[in-house]
């Protein structure tokens, strides 16, 4: 099985640079209220986490960037045809999955990560009926299986948030002209503050 690490998390390494701090990053250290070196820490922590606890789970070509706009229904032929592929490489399948469901928030720069996440049982029907169709698993699960499905695609909600965080930082640095369409800065604030408020979660045995 390939390496858990391989594709978005390589991409996050990329971001955050593991030897030392990005000199045209560090001024965004006081806005995470998080040092360069703590996350680097953390990437570290990630990377061990994921080849120890999660080389069971398939790693398939992803998406990775499942939200609503992606999804168009034809209503003629009641199709839905996914678009926009630039985020796309092998990873989890599960990541995918727990993105959709983030995604349910809101797609502003302020989207309300509280109160619109899919209820539990709306994920576990979502779950099963990805688990029914997907000819990469066994399509025999019982309820049991689908709580325990549940709970450990819940548990990857911090890396989708990290993620995510580190891509509006990057738009920011890179693409300042795009802040007049959509504010990167409070996106990646929003959605790092929601990393450090699950990242314990996921770091658990």
């Amino acid at each position: 099985m390939k390496s858990s690490t391989m594709g978005i998390f390589d991409t996050i390494k990329a971001t955050v640079g593991l030897q030392s701090s990005p000199p045209s990053l560090d001024s965004l250290e006081s806005l995470l209220d998080y040092s360069w070196s703590q996350l680097a820490d953390d990437i570290r922590k990630i990377e061990l986490t994921l080849n120890r606890d999660w080389s069971d789970v398939p790693i398939v070509f992803c998406h990775n960037d499942t939200q609503s706009r992606n999804f168009l229904l034809d209503k003629q032929t009641n199709t839905i045809h996914i678009i926009d592929f630039e985020h796309c490489f092998h990873n989890l399948y599960l990541f995918d999955i727990e993105n959709y469901f983030v995604e349910f928030a809101g797609l502003g720069s302020s989207p309300d990560w509280e109160n619109k996440y899919p209820s539990r049982e709306r994920r576990k029907t979502f779950l099963a009926e990805y688990v029914k169709h997907a000819q990469f698993l066994s399509h025999e699960n019982s309820e049991d299986d689908l709580d325990k499905l549940c709970d450990r695609c819940h548990r990857l909600i911090a890396l989708t948030h990290l993620y995510w965080s580190l891509w509006a930082l990057l738009e920011a640095l890179l693409n300042p002209e795009g802040l007049a369409q959509f504010d990167y800065v409070t996106y990646a604030k929003s959605r790092f503050d929601q990393y450090k408020l699950h990242q314990n979660n996921f770091f658990a045995a």
